[in-house]
């Protein structure tokens, strides 16, 4: 049954195999009555502008049909929180089908078919994306079998992507994405987020928070983000992007692992490739080989831990004994040297399990260690963790007594600290002593040691930070390496400064916490001469370098960094850092912040990546450059600038002669005073030369060039497609490989390597065509035209001009010229042109005159000299010449050489003279299409040969022809026949018998050609 609405909001519906047609309005379809009720197989029908529908399937084989709707005009998306999908169509038409997410197998609508003719099933729906769009709460939202564009937006969200390719952003909120089965793309946003996906080559970004991302199995990319976060890649080869100190990665399963890390001190598991980004370093040996990865709370957070003397033997100590108050005494003054030196507070409170650190007095025999002086637990999340044992036996704990020690190894242990002789991560033998760690089991329990050694003190401060009461002061730490004992510098707080003045070598200073700095090279022992480790939680605020070529680079705070002599390479890193380069080519690179960057003598490089960073250099400083990703305008002293970096950057120039370039974007780029080149690059870039003398060179895209004031040039030399300018044009033209360019206030053009097209205007113009056949055309003014490598055209216009053809065959080109033009390719100097004006010509072969009666003189080489229209006097003196007269009475003088003479019908009557004695000579009288050997027309005329075309008024003399062969032309080509210089009298005989045809008869006559065809034939080969 068809059922049919109105344009209302109607609500239809019936049981067995309907097609129901809503029309106009927005209408609810039914093709169940009731829920439950197994129905027949419907046809929804709809056009655009239905409005905005709801369907209610229940059963069958249902299909939407559309009658003016193809297959390529629907999106999709998913509604009720995933449950309905909706059909977008049209304009503000939509189709809801209700539940067909939710119920699949009984709400689903099986077939779509399109007005273009294309039919989908389910299978090829489900090739297709929709997009969800959450609300500003808690959202469950799942996805439906194709592909999803799921946005959870704000609040804490659940989202489930399916099985293909899904895109999920959790937004604001503690969210938790889960992929599914395909190759998908998570953003967890903002908050504590929970991303897993269980197969396929994934990306999960965390975003701000601590989060956990899991990749599953597939070729996964994982990037946590700010904050602490953990990342299991499982199988397949991973990648990883680690920002935060306290990022853990954990692998196992890959074969070829890779993670990038940006920052110092992060533990790696699992991962076959290391990749160091942004001056970041690896733990050092010393405090891998004393990390047991188990420490108090977030890695570099300082802790408040509370201890406690146990009061019984909970946990079924042998030989369970209470502390004297001698004893806690000393256990106090252990505790209290860690507190001295790290961020770590320890408060005494009423013993429980729930402690902290329990400490313990029995005979250890419960824990297998009976035969040791002390044993402690690691911390982790149980009620054992941090318990710390100490044998019954051993009763006097005071500082002039070895078993003090015990103490500060046992204690350390608790803390995190392992023995360096354990795991993978070992100290070398020579280094793994109790001189340098008191988790050492060489030369045990030294009396008077009684502290916390180098190797326990770096990597409890990488654990915990540092005690910043502690080296409070100003501070200078000199880095020698002769006698140098600070090969740990650590330190509190105060203004301080890393000192390597008296170096010449050079040096590499990271002021970074977790940093190894060194003289020369870096040595595989931190002990070695020249090697210093700035310690975790130290803030070093300033450096000072020797005069080798040194790296020094800065931290998170406002640094000052001087160098001296050498070139130097100078970071500022975060902060609002100032910069001081000496003598030598420098680079500095303030980095983040608003940073003050000062040169010295030398050619320093400059990076500016913020409005409020300052370069400043002095005069005659050397060379200086510029490279900025934020808009900038040269101080003073400074010549060149490069934008770098992604949006349309703009730069200005000062009062020298800069160089500045453009990057891949849409650049602005003024040169100000000075003799300034501009380089736009890609992008749509405006070049504003300003005073001066300028090359704007706008590169590809559509450029604005402004040359203002000097003598400026627009600079195609890059392009190695055809360029075309014309600068009579100040609007927007189409220059061809550079795009569609604006070009004002410009005077010269340079080419590139293609077969280009310039014009000049009433300036004097420089138009350089570079390589390829270029066409160049001076129009009014005193121009210099340079053709380049390539047979080039060269036409200088009015004015007085300068035509060097370069390379190749070249030509000067007067075809515009209505006043009559004399050139003479022997000279070399300016020569009077009569009617171009004053013109000297270098490496040109060939000459074209103009409209007017002409005089063309070639030179002892090869030319090719073409007259046009006018009464043409042409020479070709010495070479193998081509000489053209074209239309009008002219007179040709081949000289020596093959000389060949070309006549069109219609040409004229021109005189030829050829006096060429030389043994092999062969010169040619060739006529060009339109004329064939049986329309010509031989006769003997005083000493003269005369070759007429039959019909017309065209003929060409050849002066003298019966006084000497000398005289002769060798050959007379027409029709592609010849007729050589031998054979000529045999048909000037045959005609001389006939008067010539008469006007208007261009072949010959019947009763001419029973007499002279034969001839013909017989002569012309």
């Amino acid at each position: 049954m068809i059922v049919l609405g109105t344009n209302n909001a109607d609500t239809l519906g019936s049981s067995g195999d309907d097609t129901l047609i809503g029309l106009a309005g927005d209408d609810t379809l039914n093709g169940y009555l009731p829920w439950g009720t197994a129905l027949g197989n419907t046809t929804y029908r709809f056009s655009k502008g239905d409005g905005n529908d709801v369907v209610k399937e229940n059963a069958g084989s249902d299909t939407i049909e559309f009658t003016d709707v193809k297959s390529t005009e629907v999106f999709f998306k998913l509604g009720n929180n995933g449950k309905d999908l909706i059909i977008l169509y049209g304009t503000n038409n939509s189709i809801t089908i209700s539940e067909m997410i939710y119920w699949p197998s009984g709400r689903a609508i099986e077939n779509f078919k399109f007005s273009d003719g294309v039919i989908w099933d389910l299978n090829e729906l489900y090739n297709n994306t929709a997009t969800t769009i959450g609300t500003l709460g808690n959202d469950i939202i799942s996805g439906w079998d194709g592909f999803n564009v799921i946005d959870g937006k704000e609040g804490d969200d659940l989202i489930n992507g399916q099985t293909k390719n899904d895109t999920l952003l959790g937004g604001l909120g503690n969210d938790t994405l889960y992929g599914g089965y395909g190759n998908d793309a998570s953003d967890g946003g903002d908050g504590d987020d929970y991303l897993y996906d269980s197969s396929g080559n994934n990306t999960l970004l965390g975003g701000a928070g601590n989060d956990s991302l899991y990749g599953g199995a597939g070729n996964d990319v994982l990037n946590g983000g700010d904050g602490n976060d953990v990342l299991f890649g499982g199988d397949g080869n991973d990648i990883y992007y680690i920002n935060d100190i306290g990022d853990q990665i954990y692998d196992s399963n890959g074969i070829a692992d890779t993670a990038y890390i940006s920052v110092n001190g992060v533990r790696t598991t699992g991962i076959e490739n290391t990749v160091y980004t942004n001056d970041a370093q690896p733990l050092p040996y010393f405090i891998r080989a004393l990390d047991s990865k188990y420490t108090w709370g977030a890695i570099g957070q300082g802790q408040t831990l509370n201890y406690s003397f146990a009061l019984n033997a909970d946990g079924g100590e042998v030989g369970f004994e209470l502390y004297t108050e001698e004893q806690k005494t000393a256990i106090r003054e252990a505790l209290q040297k860690y507190a001295q030196l790290v961020n770590l507070t320890f408060v005494e409170v009423v013993d429980s399990t729930s402690v902290q650190l329990r400490f313990f007095r029995d005979d250890l025999s419960t824990a297998g260690y009976a035969a040791y002086a002390g044993y402690a637990n690691y911390p982790f999340d149980s009620s054992k963790g941090g318990d710390i044992h100490i044998k019954n036996t051993i009763s006097n704990l005071n500082q002039l007594d070895g078993s003090f020690d015990v103490l500060i190894h046992e204690i350390g242990h608790a803390l995190g600290l392992k023995h360096p002789f354990e795991d993978t991560d070992t100290l070398p033998t020579s280094e793994d002593s109790t001189t340098y760690s008191a988790m050492s089991y060489n030369s045990l329990w030294q009396a008077n040691k009684n502290t916390v050694r180098m190797y326990d003190l770096a990597t409890l401060h990488y654990f915990y930070g540092v005690n910043a009461s502690q080296r409070s002061e100003n501070n200078t730490y000199a880095f020698s390496d002769a006698n140098f004992t600070d090969h740990y510098v650590w330190d509190g707080a105060g203004v301080d400064v890393f000192d390597a003045n008296s170096q010449t070598q050079n040096v590499s200073v990271n002021l970074n916490p977790g940093s190894w700095n060194f003289i020369g090279s870096k040595a595989v022992s931190i002990l070695s001469a020249g090697q210093s480790f700035i310690g975790f939680g130290t803030l070093i605020e300033n450096a000072v370098s020797g005069s080798g070529n040194d790296t020094v680079i800065g931290n998170a705070l406002d640094n000052q960094i001087h160098t001296n002599a050498g070139n130097d390479w100078l970071k500022g890193g975060a902060g609002n850092d100032s910069l001081y380069a000496g003598e030598g080519n420098d680079t500095l690179n303030g980095q983040v912040g608003a940073d003050v960057m000062v040169g010295g003598n030398g050619d320093d490089y400059y990076y500016f990546d913020n409005v409020g960073d300052a370069v400043i250099e002095v005069v005659d400083a050397g060379l200086d450059c510029v490279e900025a990703s934020a808009n900038c305008t040269l101080n003073d002293n400074i010549e060149n600038l490069v934008l770098s970096g992604s949006g349309a950057l703009s730069g200005m120039g000062n009062a020298l002669n800069n160089q500045m370039k453009g990057s891949a974007e849409n650049n602005t780029l003024k040169g100000m005073a000075g003799n300034d080149s501009l380089l736009g690059f890609a992008g749509n870039d405006a070049l504003d030369g300003g005073t001066g003398n300028d090359t704007l060179r706008g590169g590809l895209g559509n450029d604005v060039l402004n040359g203002g004031d000097g003598i400026d040039w627009a600079d195609y030399v890059d392009m190695t497609a055809s360029v075309n300018v014309n600068l009579n044009i100040t609007t927007v033209q189409v220059t061809g490989a550079g795009g569609s360019d604006t070009l004002t206030n410009i005077e010269n053009v340079r080419a590139g390597s293609a077969n280009d097209n310039l014009k000049g205007n009433a300036s004097d113009n420089v138009l350089d065509g570079q390589a390829g056949n270029d066409a160049l055309f001076g129009n009014a003014g005193n121009d210099n035209l340079i053709g380049g490598a390539g047979n080039d055209i060269l036409n200088g216009g009015l004015g007085n001009d300068n035509l060097s053809g370069g390379d190749g065959n070249d030509w000067a080109d007067y075809f515009d010229s209505t006043a009559a033009v004399s050139v003479d390719l022997r000279l070399a100097t300016q020569q009077n042109t009569v009617g171009a004006g004053l013109d000297i010509f270098y490496n040109i072969e060939n000459l074209r005159g103009g409209l007017g009666n002409d005089t063309l003189n070639g030179s002892v080489y090869a030319n090719a000299l073409v007259g046009q229209a006018g009464n043409d006097f042409m020479v070709g003196n010495g070479g193998n010449d081509t000489l053209y007269a074209g239309l009008g009475n002219d007179t040709l003088f081949g000289g020596t050489g093959n000389d060949t003479y070309q006549f069109n019908r219609g040409d004229g009557q021109d005189t030829l003279t050829d006096a060429d004695a030389t043994v092999g000579n062969s010169d040619t009288l060739a006529f060009q299409t339109g004329v064939t050997n049986s329309q010509l027309w031989l006769t003997h005329t005083g000493n003269d040969l005369v070759v007429s075309v039959i019909g017309t008024t065209d003929k060409v003399t050849i002066k003298n022809w019966y006084v000497s062969s000398a005289n002769h032309v060798e050959s007379i080509t027409a029709g592609g026949k010849t007729l050589a210089d031998g054979n000529v009298n045999a048909l000037v005989a045959a005609m001389s018998a006939f008067s010539p045809p008469a006007a208007g008869q261009t072949t010959l006559p019947s009763s001419y050609q029973t007499a002279l065809n034969p001839v013909i034939a017989a002569n012309w080969v």
